[in-house]
């Protein structure tokens, strides 16, 4: 390389350093999310670009794909490689026990009811794990591959639990626009009527009546929900999206009450929700660049 081409080429990588230093600049670049933020901030008590904790995850949990409280202190954590429910003390800021409950599988869900662990697995099929006993059931759903189920939370009010779907909403060659969540009775099995289905007009619509307006994208849109949690004091269902970057709030009867935009630079690859008894809400995110992490948003 001659003299005058090596100036060219350090000109250059010293021009791509300054422009990664200010792409990577977190602060202007969530501004740009700040007035969505706060809105959703005084709406909710959550301030979505302000985690209150942030906790490094270990390489075995990067794929980390769903998360649920045991207490609040220790968090019940799958990842969607390994039937291995790991339980991850707060405090300790670790892995501090695991469970095996199956071998190898797509696990994306995660949802702890006393001395029981429910496991979703994304061809639709739930693991119970009793926690006390070691012992595994395995409860088919009609659901599919192609219904792709991601997200598992719990409805306390109706004993049953909720089902988010990544892929198409219909069961069989039920063909229907938009996102779908199921539910699953403890007592009573699965029920193949959709519960809440969110479509993309409905997401427009919503957004329309907003006195400040999202700047929707067709992606956004098209939101692929990842995670699925109902909040202990209102009853809302908060439905965790990766691809679209999302957070959209239902109400218990299935309308859209509050939707915003989720920053890249926190949420890189957000999986999982929960909230706390004291309604703290708690999201992981894959280590999709880097390590898992876990953030806490305390309520105010």
């Amino acid at each position: 390389m001659n003299v005058r081409n090596n100036g060219i080429y350090m000109g250059l990588i010293v021009s791509g350093v300054m422009q990664l230093s200010c792409g990577f600049d977190n602060s202007s670049y969530n501004a740009r999310f700040q007035p969505f933020t706060d809105n959703f901030y005084n709406a909710t008590g959550y301030q979505l670009l302000e985690p209150s904790q942030t906790y490094f995850l270990p390489d075995i949990l990067n794929e980390i794909s769903g998360l649920s409280t045991l207490n609040d202190s220790v968090l019940a954590c799958v990842q969607d490689e390994s039937g291995v429910i790991f339980m991850y003390g707060l405090n300790e800021k670790g892995i501090i026990d695991r469970h095996r409950f199956a071998g190898a599988g797509d696990f994306e869900g995660i949802q702890i009811i006393g001395e029981q662990a429910f496991v979703l697995k994304s061809n639709g099929e739930i693991y119970r794990y009793n926690l006390r006993t070691d012992k595994t059931k395995v409860f088919e759903t009609p659901l599919k591959r192609k219904n792709n189920a991601e997200g598992l939370g719990f409805d306390p009010d109706n004993n049953r639990l909720l089902i988010a779907c990544k892929g198409r909403p219909g069961l069989g060659s039920n063909d229907l626009n938009g996102r779908a969540v199921y539910s699953y009775h403890l007592t009573q099995g699965f029920d193949p009527e959709i519960l809440y289905l969110i479509t993309p007009e409905d997401l427009e619509s919503w957004n329309q009546a907003q006195p400040e307006p999202l700047n929707l994208t067709q992606r956004q849109k098209n939101f692929m929900p990842s995670g699925i949690a109902v909040h202990p004091f209102t009853s809302e269902v908060y439905l965790l999206a990766n691809v679209g970057k999302l957070l959209i709030v239902l109400t218990p009867e299935g309308e859209i009450k509050y939707c915003v935009p989720l920053s890249p630079r926190i949420f890189r690859q957000p999986e999982g929700i929960c909230f706390t008894s004291k309604g703290d809400l708690i999201i992981s995110n894959e280590g999709q660049d880097g390590s898992g992490k876990i953030l806490v948003f305390a309520k105010d």
